[in-house]
This record gives structure tokens, C-alpha cells and sequence, in this order.
């Protein structure tokens, strides 16, 4: 690939970085052309999974970008980077190969499992209205980084678009804690273990009992915690049954996500929140 390339996709990142949430732009830095004509640019995503996602976020917003940095038209295509998908299949087959026992595969969000509800419930007492920032904690793996990366992604964006803002955990007033409930963790007593001054427990909550339930493998929750107090303020999560429908989980997540933040924030009358 041309040097001059290389260069306007670069600058092209760089114009479109304030339009791309924090938690999106690991997924937008991984790609690269491959070829380029004069009215066509081929980027290369390092997953089919990678691609996909990209797709149906960004493509719209990556084209427009590069159209004003080009100062002309030219068609944006995402293909599968070969050499990471040679490289994604080897690395595991070594590493299989340096283990005497066979690796028993990791806990995963089921991707036969659509989410059908989420319930969500938060502290009468805490004033949604006075907090406008945030930043984005991983709990509880689900075992797969890009599952984990894509659902930080949806939940990033879906806070965004209610008006919040993602920051640096230093300048943030809440805290968006992600769990995915996996074989050995399916609690908050498991998801919080050894978290020492975290309040997870629910004093203002409506129904405290319906969110002390041990949660079927595959459910995705989320908590959001005040970042000074770390109180507890709002709990969802995403219920799954199984299904036979060939939707992906990544199509399966985002509409998760949606339907949890779809009445976010709460009207909710408290304390003012320090900034």
C-alpha cells in the first residue's frame, strides 16, 4: 500500500476521532488500506467480527470523513485482514499444543441466546439530573474480549446519545460497571467479590430481592455506581432465552442495550452530585 494512503487514512482518523465514542475507537484504529484506486479505498478489519461491526456503525461516518479529507468522492469497503485471521488461527493451536490437557473452552455469552428483557431498577434517592459524566469499567468477562469490547461499545453509545459523556475515570461523576454471567460468576456476591468499598446492595432500590438473584449463564448486567460514593444508583439487565433464530450476538447485544437504556436516565428527584 502507497505511502500517500497510509496518509490521508491517517489523517482521515484523525479528523473523525471527536465523533467516535473512547470506547469505539479500538475498533476504528485497527483497520488499514489495502488498496486504493482513485475513487475507492479497501480497509482492512482485523475479524470478521471487526468488519461487521463496522459496517453497521461507522462505514457512514469513516466515508464522509475521508470525503472531506480527500476533497472528493471515494467509496469506503471493509474487508477481513488475512494476516490477522492467519494469525487468530494459529496462535490457539499453539498454544493448544504446549498444554498437556486439552483447554476446556471459556464462558461466553451464548450466541444461541437472544435477549428478550431487561429489567432495570435505581435508587429513588439519587438525582439523575445532575450527572452528566461517565467512564466504562469491566467486570466480569464474558470470555470473549470482542463480545466484552462490542456490548462497552453499545452501552458507551447508548448513554451518549442520552445526553452523557464519556471521560477519563478521573473526571467522571458515574461508573458503568459491565458483567456477563459466566459458569463461575453468576451473583453479585461472585461479580463483586474482593471489590472491597464497592455498595452494590440496593437501599433506595423499588424491589431490592428481584436483583438478589443468581443470573442464568449468558445474562449481561449492568450496574451504574455514583464515582465518589460508589453507591449503587441503577441496575439492568438483559434476560436471554434460548433461540434458534441465526441472529448475531452482536445484533442480539445492541438491541440488549437499547431496550435497558430505552427510558435512561430516570426522572428521579436527590442530592445534587459533586462535580
Amino acid at each position: 500500500m502507497s505511502q500517500d494512503a497510509e496518509e490521508l487514512w491517517g489523517r482521515t482518523l484523525a479528523s473523525v476521532r471527536d465523533r467516535v465514542s473512547p470506547s469505539a475507537r479500538v475498533w476504528v484504529d485497527s483497520t488499514r488500506p489495502v488498496r486504493f484506486s482513485e475513487n475507492t479505498m479497501v480497509l482492512a478489519a482485523p475479524s470478521a467480527f471487526a468488519k461487521e461491526w463496522l459496517e453497521n456503525r461507522y462505514v457512514a461516518t469513516l466515508t464522509e470523513a475521508l470525503r472531506v479529507t480527500a476533497g472528493r468522492e471515494i467509496h469506503l469497503k471493509v474487508m477481513v485482514d488475512a494476516a490477522h485471521q492467519d494469525q487468530e488461527i494459529l496462535e490457539p493451536i499453539a498454544q493448544m499444543q504446549e498444554r498437556s490437557v486439552p483447554p476446556s473452552p471459556p464462558p461466553a455469552l451464548n450466541q444461541r441466546y437472544l435477549f428478550e428483557t431487561a429489567p432495570t431498577d435505581y435508587d429513588r434517592r439519587a438525582s439523575f439530573s445532575a450527572y452528566r459524566t461517565f467512564y466504562i469499567l469491566n467486570g466480569n468477562s464474558s470470555g470473549s474480549p470482542g463480545t466484552d469490547q462490542l456490548v462497552s461499545v453499545d452501552i458507551a453509545s447508548a448513554l451518549t446519545s442520552r445526553g452523557w459523556r464519556e471521560v477519563p475515570d478521573s473526571e467522571a461523576q458515574a461508573v458503568v460497571v459491565i458483567h456477563a454471567s459466566t459458569k463461575d460468576k453468576h451473583s453479585f456476591q461472585t461479580f463483586y467479590h474482593g471489590w472491597g468499598d464497592w455498595h452494590w446492595h440496593w437501599g433506595g432500590f423499588a424491589d431490592a430481592t428481584r436483583f438478589a438473584e443468581d443470573y442464568t449463564i449468558g445474562t449481561l448486567v449492568v450496574d451504574i455506581f455514583d464515582a465518589r460514593t460508589r453507591q449503587a444508583i441503577w441496575h439492568g439487565f438483559a434476560a436471554s432465552a434460548e433461540s434458534d433464530d441465526p441472529t448475531s450476538i452482536a445484533h442480539a447485544a445492541e438491541r440488549a442495550v437499547a431496550t435497558m437504556f430505552s427510558d435512561f436516565p430516570p426522572t428521579s428527584q436527590g442530592p445534587a452530585v459533586q462535580p
